[in-house]
């Protein structure tokens, strides 16, 4: 098991003090939105290609169901929004902060999450596989039978997470903590155990990861 590292994570960098509030009832291919509020504005499974958010805030956005390929948020703080079921593939985020969200079912497959850091959100079912994490962490999150397939995590931290019966097969860790999260029944290949950091009350989940039999 690893030493435990510091986890510094950048925050979002929004340049304007007060934003110009948004909303929108459409999403276009190409649409981007740089120093705004957007705020109270639901679309349900919308479809567009290449939206970019940047140096923003986003307070009650209801997405759900949404289809947005190669989506790019940098500088973006998101709180009290709606994602659930939704389709982000390559989706790419860099000093982001999401905060009381629903996640649920969220697809994110071969993304890339830097500097992001997400608490009291609802992420079960949701799917990561292929993607790259560095310096990121969940805080209160349920992540119950959340897909990390061959993922790749440097510098993650999961803090009083509920990650039970999560999938992480083949997914390459540095410096990732579990400690203080619920792991029970996640799955991972016992090779993959270095680069992880657990509690002492973690040690039997994963001794029964290791196939050890404890009488």
């Amino acid at each position: 098991m690893e030493k435990e590292k510091v986890l510094i994570i950048r925050k979002p960098i929004i340049h304007k003090k007060e934003l110009k509030t948004v909303s929108f009832h459409a999403l276009q291919d190409d649409a981007y939105f740089d120093g705004v509020l957007i705020k109270d504005t639901k679309i349900d499974s919308a479809e567009a290609v290449d939206v970019a958010i940047e140096s923003s805030t986003v307070d009650g956005l209801e997405l759900p169901n949404s289809k947005l390929q190669g989506l790019k948020l940098v500088d973006v703080h998101i709180e009290k929004s709606d994602f659930a079921n939704s389709t982000w593939e390559n989706g790419f985020l860099d000093r982001v902060e999401i905060s009381s969200s629903r996640l649920t079912g969220l697809k994110i497959a071969e993304g890339s999450f830097r500097d992001v850091y997400i608490k009291n959100s609802k992420i079960n079912l949701s799917v990561f596989r292929f993607s790259k994490f560095r310096n990121v962490c969940f805080e209160n999150c349920v992540l119950t039978d959340s897909d990390f397939l061959e993922a790749k995590l440097t510098n993650v931290k999961f803090a009083a997470c509920d990650l039970s019966n999560a999938e992480f097969s083949h997914a390459k860790f540095e410096h990732v903590d579990f400690s203080g999260s619920k792991i029970e029944g996640i799955k991972i290949n016992p090779e993959q155990l270095r680069g992880i950091i657990i509690d002492s009350s973690q040690v039997f989940s994963v001794a029964l990861l290791m196939g050890v039999i404890i009488k």
